[in-house]
């Protein structure tokens, strides 16, 4: 028996092979009243890996969206990635849809500001209504 189950009884462990599925979205914020030292957040833990795919070595077609869960199983995703060359065109137009649309937030904002001078000038018998 551990320190820790020794001095909290009912305390209960399991191991990470036999725990199948749980989502993190589902965990909610608990009240718990255990010492900081015995319990930590998960990040206390775990370190985030980012491995660089060399493109020119890695044909596309032999990369695949996986779903990484907790008891160490991959699942693959149903979405494959296009050709590089998909990738790149739809990336080329997200940057254009972006710009088209800053470009009209700033026409909305001259064209609102315009609209409220007028209104202004307007009330305040500058400029005639109609």
């Amino acid at each position: 028996m551990s320190a820790v189950v020794a001095a909290r009884p009912r305390a209960f462990a399991i191991w990470w092979r036999d725990l199948h599925r749980w989502s993190v979205g589902s965990f909610v914020e608990t009240g718990w009243r255990w010492p900081g030292e015995t319990i930590r957040p998960l990040s206390a833990a775990l370190t985030r890996k980012t491995v660089d795919v060399d493109r020119d070595t890695t044909p596309n077609d032999n990369l695949r969206l996986v779903t990484l869960h907790f008891d160490g199983e991959m699942e693959p995703r149903g979405v494959s990635l296009p050709p590089l060359s998909v990738q790149d065109a739809i990336v080329k137009r997200v940057t254009v849809g972006r710009e088209e649309i800053a470009q009209l937030k700033a026409e909305a904002a001259e064209r609102a500001a315009s609209a409220k001078a007028e209104v202004e000038a307007m009330i305040l018998g500058t400029k005639p209504v109609g």
